[in-house]
């Protein structure tokens, strides 16, 4: 991979020139608030993704995947419309990644047959995941998908969500789990764009007819190079300044 041979200025250059998109004025005093509790599970909106964590991650490693995550969000959303162009979006989106110190993995996308007259998105999710996920990491995404599930219309984390992942009849979102292992942090990710005839709110819990509506998606695994991450951990805060306060927000999850 072209990006392991890069010098740390590469890398810092890099990510100094991303050009990362305003917080919308509807995102503004939310009051949301990412609190990661010591080695916990525990889940959370990442702007479009819900990222989970089994038991035993370090605070510093939990928090390393949430900017991560969303740096590299933010970075592809300033370069392409993640539910029109969602390949290209991607495709920028993990080289944002690889940048900063993550291996990714080409994505192949497919289509999901729902077998039935409708599609249930976080029944569908679960089962695409359940493909790649270890037995924790499944019930990590099963808790954490309950949890948003669980949130009062109206609630600031659904806003946040559904503005970066529902956008009328099209839209894009990830839902993952990391865990660690040896220092060494996985993190198994699904990726999913839906087209639709309805107009769609609340995408996770929506029920959509399947003569309207196609769900694609792909899997992955991607991992964290420590050192390279620790190298520019300061540079990535710095670069996000407080759009960490806006996009990410931790939800109430309950892991058997």
């Amino acid at each position: 991979m072209a990006t392991l041979t890069l010098t740390l200025q590469d890398r810092e250059h890099f990510i100094h020139s991303l050009e990362l998109p305003a917080v919308p004025s509807k995102l503004r005093g939310l009051g949301l608030a990412a609190r990661v509790r010591g080695e916990k599970p525990g889940a959370f909106v990442d702007a479009g993704s819900i990222v989970s964590f089994v038991a035993g991650i370090s605070e510093i490693r939990q928090q390393d995947t949430l900017n991560s995550v969303l740096l590299a969000q933010l970075a592809a959303d300033n370069k392409f419309d993640r539910a029109v162009k969602t390949e290209d979006w991607y495709k920028y989106y993990n080289d944002v990644l690889e940048h900063i110190g993550w291996v990714t993995q080409a994505q192949r996308w497919k289509t999901y047959d729902a077998h039935g007259k409708n599609l249930d998105v976080d029944k569908a999710v679960l089962e695409i995941l359940t493909a790649i996920a270890t037995q924790n990491e499944l019930a990590a995404i099963t808790a954490a998908i309950n949890g948003a599930k669980s949130l009062a219309d109206g609630d600031g984390r659904i806003t946040l969500f559904d503005h970066f992942a529902a956008k009328a009849e099209a839209g894009a979102f990830q839902l993952g789990a990391a865990s660690e292992q040896g220092g060494a942090v996985a993190l198994k990710l699904g990726s999913f764009r839906y087209t639709s005839n309805s107009t769609v709110t609340k995408v996770l819990w929506f029920k959509f007819s399947t003569k309207d509506t196609r769900l694609d998606y792909s899997q992955q695994e991607i991992t964290l190079n420590a050192a390279l991450y620790d190298a520019v951990r300061t540079t990535v805060e710095t670069k996000l300044k407080d759009q960490a306060d806006k996009f990410l927000a931790d939800l109430d999850v309950h892991v058997p």
